[in-house]
């Protein structure tokens, strides 16, 4: 960008020079127009007034329309691209247009006014296409297949971007070259009227933007803000008619029955349409909490199961579901146990406060600090009190509204620990600056000498992304270590000094009752248990990575090829690319324990453990490990009682007596359902009757 401006300034000052002196002396000014139609035609006081507003309202609209259209589009680099070319392609189109329109009409005024109407008006049918088109598209494969190329699946963003925002925005642009031919009239005030004019509707989009992200959003939300705003546009249609000092005495009629027509029509299209749901959201859960707020949208609801989930932007970031559960809770007990003696902490990303909580169940902590940039995630987990212990109120608990990158860049006190949480949706935009190596080097600085951090990530992104974060993370400390927790749980743990499990304080952590309940529902009450997620050392993940990419903040790959690589795949296939992965890696020997060491129960635990893992590799992903029921019975058969294993297997023998009493009762008519019980039916032998529930799926 930068070497683009100095060409352009080397460009113009050779055309200076090429052009000679005939290039310095100025034609003689037009003669201005007679005062009716140029001086007299608007006050300039109050066209500057509208041009103001106009930029207010454009501002706006940008806003409103891309904090909804991420409901359909994602919140992926790509679909804000999408979503910000199709603004300014609008806008230029826009101002070619009105350029060559401005010239040929003699009543310009009358044509800026009803530019503005038309802007209100176009502004309100996007709520027609956001809250009642778009719905009913999201639901089918169109839009997020992923049987459609990639160039198909942006193209298909930049289509329904066009079709939301360019007639607003190519008739937001005309309103440039109308009101720039209105106030400037003569050419020798060319220079001073243009930029009077733009400074007037630079401040209004200053205003305009500040407004919507700080008062109208929080306010109204998405669609009230986006019909007020329509409204204004269309209100300023009707004060440049009123304000018109030649005008037809039937246009300021007109332009009343326009606006009085979108007026009346806003509380209908208020409750019009259908909610826009996020994407674990049923039509028919509790929405317990919603709010919009100039970073995010942010949602809590309750399923009929009574499980409640949370959502910012329409992704699902949080919840009580036992996955979720397990995923918050392990980055929690996982440090605290390569740092026992840990005092001060640090959680980047609160979510439902689930990891906070735990935290919170070890009495030797002083400060549990948070940083979450969502102002309404805060007080979203409230509602999950139950289930974080009411951690907010915890006296210890301090929480940062912002941006975790800014609050340790500023940070004075060093800590002890700091877990990182990331997005479970590999699409969510955002994740690639927590998961460079830039970030990790400034965790590293902001710890304690022995301090550990530990990094979580999902076991269904794209392996050769899992990979570059993993190198990123090697770059950034001189111990790592990986740990794996079923069913989806990556963590990496780096260290300025050598990682060790402490075993004693694994020990000592079980008689406290708190802890021990927590740590059984986690089946990790055994501290073989927690010793058996160890996969490899630096060493092994040295060697096995070698050179290759890695994502920082001045090359940030991720933000580029996550995204492209996800969809490339379904899940299950990136599950089972990443098991397989996590399963060549295990290599136990570099594992390093603290306190007293029974090697027998160490080897059966951690025998185990490998062959967990190796069931959950066996094909299929996490929805489909009935294939791995071999190796969950060999590693049962190891260590006897395991409390991973035994739980397993026994929620895999109770959704297949499920799914013979759903058959016997003949009330099996779930897709997924058929799918599994044909699976059965396959692995039983009965061929026959597995095809038959394939053709029925």
């Amino acid at each position: 960008a930068i070497a683009i401006n100095l060409l352009i300034g080397l460009l113009v000052l050779v055309a200076e020079r090429g052009a000679g002196p005939a290039a310095e002396t100025m034609a003689a000014p037009e003669e201005a127009p007679p005062a009716s139609d140029a001086e007299a035609a608007i006050d300039p006081r109050l066209l500057g007034l509208i041009f103001a507003l106009s930029g207010f309202a454009s501002l706006g609209y940008e806003l409103y329309w891309s904090r909804a259209l991420q409901h359909f589009l994602g919140n992926s680099t790509y679909a804000f691209s999408a979503m910000l070319t199709t603004f300014l392609l609008g806008l230029a189109f826009g101002g070619w247009l009105g350029g060559r329109l401005v010239d040929r009409v003699r009543r310009k005024v009358a044509l800026l006014g009803w530019t503005q109407l038309a802007i209100g008006a176009a502004a309100l049918s996007t709520v027609l296409l956001i809250w009642e088109w778009l719905p009913h598209m999201a639901d089918g494969a169109w839009l997020h297949s992923k049987d459609i190329g990639w160039t198909s699946y942006i193209a298909r963003r930049f289509l329904i971007a066009f079709a939301v925002m360019a007639p607003a925005t190519f008739l937001t642009g005309m309103t440039f070259p109308i009101v720039t031919r209105i106030g400037v009239h003569e050419l020798h005030r060319l220079g001073g009227g243009v930029g009077r004019l733009y400074f007037f509707n630079t401040l209004g989009a200053i205003a305009g933007s500040l407004a919507a992200g700080f008062l109208l959003l929080p306010w109204l939300g998405a669609k009230g803000a986006l019909i007020l705003t329509g409204c204004l546009s269309a209100a300023l249609g009707l004060v440049a008619h009123l304000g018109a000092r030649r005008r037809r005495a039937i246009e300021p009629a007109m332009a009343v029955l326009v606006l009085l027509a979108l007026v009346f029509s806003a509380p209908k299209l208020l409750n019009s349409g259908q909610a826009l749901l996020a994407d674990t959201q049923d039509p028919g859960d509790r929405v317990l909490f919603q709010r919009e707020d100039h970073a995010a949208e942010t949602r809590v609801y309750r399923k009929p199961d009574g499980s409640l989930h949370m959502s910012i932007d329409g992704y699902h970031i949080g919840g009580t579901e036992l996955s979720i559960q397990r995923k918050e809770k392990i980055l929690a007990h996982l440090p605290l146990l390569l740092a026992p003696d840990a005092r001060n902490t640090l959680s980047v990303g609160l979510g439902s406060g689930v990891t906070l909580g735990a935290l919170a169940l070890y009495p030797q902590l002083e400060r549990l600090d948070c940083v979450e940039i969502v102002p309404g995630v805060v007080d979203g987990a409230r509602l999950f009190a139950p289930f974080n212990g009411n951690v907010l109120e915890d006296p210890r608990t301090r929480i940062i509204v912002g941006d975790g990158v800014q609050f340790l860049l500023t940070a004075k006190e060093p800590y002890d620990i700091i877990s990182s949480d990331s997005k479970l949706n590999p699409e969510y935009s955002g994740n690639a600056p927590l998961l460079s190596r830039d970030y990790y080097e400034l965790c590293r600085d902001r710890m304690a000498a022995d301090g550990v951090m530990v990094q979580w990530l999902a076991t269904h992104l794209p392996l050769d992304e899992l990979r570059m974060i993993t190198r990123s993370f090697l770059a950034a400390f001189p111990h790592v270590a990986v740990f794996w927790y079923d069913p989806n749980n990556f963590l990496l743990a780096g260290s300025a000094s050598p990682l060790v499990l402490d075993l004693d304080a694994a020990a000592h952590h079980g008689k406290l009752p708190a802890l021990a309940a927590d740590l059984t529902s986690l089946q990790l009450d055994d501290p073989y248990s927690i010793a058996g997620l160890y996969v490899a050392g630096k060493e092994r993940l040295a060697a096995d990575l070698g050179e290759g990419p890695i994502n920082t903040w001045e090359r940030p790959r991720l933000e580029f090829s996550m995204v492209q690589a996800f969809r490339a795949k379904r899940q299950a296939t990136h599950e089972d690319e990443d098991l397989r992965w996590l399963r060549q890696l295990l290599d136990p020997s570099e594992l390093r324990l603290a306190g007293a060491v029974d090697e027998d129960k160490l080897e059966r635990f951690q025998g185990a453990s490998e062959k967990l893992l190796a069931g959950y590799a066996m094909g299929g992903g996490s929805g489909q490990l009935n294939n791995g029921r071999p190796r969950f019975a060999e590693g049962l058969a190891i260590n006897p009682g395991d409390p991973r294993l035994t739980a397993l297997l026994g929620h895999l023998d109770k959704a297949d007596e499920q799914l013979e009493a759903g058959a016997a009762s003949g009330r099996l008519t779930g897709l997924q359902a058929k799918i599994q019980l044909g699976m059965r039916r396959f692995d039983q032998g009965r061929p026959a009757e597995a095809l038959a529930l394939f053709d029925e799926a």
